[in-house]
């Protein structure tokens, strides 16, 4: 966490015979500091939800890792503006939120403080341990894997169009930027891949 320092300084002059101490603070703009911070986003659940869908956001906890806060459980009493009071000092910076209603399951995407806010449907979901049912030999992934940030690929976002533009915008600056001059290639544990899908498959 970068945190702000102050130091006090005091100046001095004389006028009309007298010596008058004047007080200045001197403030450490800390905003360079906090820009080279990788994103960090909380992940909970808002409202009832389902075990089901409870398991799918401790699985996104494990997608945004390792920027996120893998122990956080929001309270029923929790409300979004208390997430938002310390997400500043925590430099943290988008919401993930899970929530369910009678007719469908919804994850918001919300930027920290002032928005924008994206909402999605949820129609369908497999949890990492539904594909690992599948497997004869399931992959167990190292602690390693979840501390090196994903490579993330966005597919078929037509950047013309202002509402795939702004959610291809805010999904990239989810992730932390690539430099592929100091890129190793053995730290590249992990992929997230995201497709929009054309209007008449449902997109």
């Amino acid at each position: 966490l970068a945190l702000a320092s102050r130091g006090g300084a005091e100046m001095a002059r004389r006028k009309q015979g007298r010596r008058i101490k004047r007080k200045t603070q001197k403030e450490t703009d800390t905003s360079d500091q906090a820009s080279e911070l990788p994103p960090r986003a909380f992940v909970f659940s808002k409202g009832k939800v389902s075990a089901p869908l409870k398991a799918l956001v401790n699985d996104l906890k494990g997608v945004m890792s390792p920027n996120t806060a893998r122990a956080l459980k929001a309270q029923r009493r929790n409300k979004i503006k208390d997430f938002v009071d310390v997400a500043g000092s925590l430099h943290v910076s988008f919401f993930l939120i899970v929530s369910s209603t009678e007719q469908s399951s919804y994850l918001r995407l919300v930027r920290s403080p002032r928005g924008p806010t994206l909402t999605f449907r949820i129609r369908s979901y497999a949890l990492a341990a539904d594909l690992a049912a599948t497997l004869r030999r399931p992959y167990s992934a190292g602690n390693a894997v979840w501390q090196s940030n994903p490579l993330l690929v966005l597919s078929d976002f037509d950047q013309s169009q202002q509402e795939q533009s702004l959610a291809a915008t805010m999904l990239r600056n989810l992730f932390p930027p690539i430099n592929v001059q100091t890129l190793q290639i053995s730290a590249c544990r992990r992929i997230v891949m995201l497709h929009q899908r054309p209007g008449e498959e449902g997109g």
